[in-house]
């Protein structure tokens, strides 16, 4: 899967449906499964927090994690409506973290129930996108960047702008 000499790999800054070659969950899993994630989140919101106000509290705990990583952080995040509960959450991927224990960062999440696991396999991806099976207006966001991308969908031109 990551031999670059196997395939064409074109690497993008942005998402487009081109490049994906489908508007699909699974092009979404392939896409995102180019990345080195650390972490599986699931972070509940308590009852009465909207969804603008979600995506702050989302925004402050990313923001809290970098000042303690020292760097950014690459993510992507589904905010979705549970089934049962009917409680707003989010299911999230999370690339860079060297130094924050998943229980540390748990414990950051102040506006709900977390569980920030290590992420062993892509197949946490698929879960996360699972919203995009049912809902075409999912709640679905990103930010990726070229260093956590695994080392053999990398360019060389990147390595400059990386760092690495």
């Amino acid at each position: 899967m990551c031999d670059p000499r196997s395939a064409e790999v074109r690497i993008y800054p942005y998402l487009s449906r081109g490049y994906m070659e489908s508007s699909t969950k699974d092009g979404y899993v392939e896409w995102l499964g180019r990345y080195e994630w650390n972490w599986a989140c699931t972070l509940n919101l308590r009852y009465g927090i909207r969804r603008k106000s979600a995506h702050r509290l989302w925004r402050d705990w990313i923001t809290r994690l970098e000042e303690i990583e020292g760097h950014r952080l690459s993510w992507a995040r589904m905010a979705e409506v549970g089934k049962i509960a009917g409680r707003l959450h989010f299911q999230a991927a999370v690339a860079g973290v060297r130094y924050t224990t998943p229980s540390a960062a748990a414990s950051l999440w102040l506006a709900g129930d977390a569980q920030v696991k290590v992420m062993y396999s892509t197949g946490w991806l698929d879960y996360m996108l699972k919203e995009m099976e049912y809902n075409d207006d999912y709640d679905f966001d990103f930010e990726l960047l070229n260093q956590h991308l695994l080392s053999c969908f990398r360019q060389p031109w990147m390595e400059e702008r990386c760092g690495s």
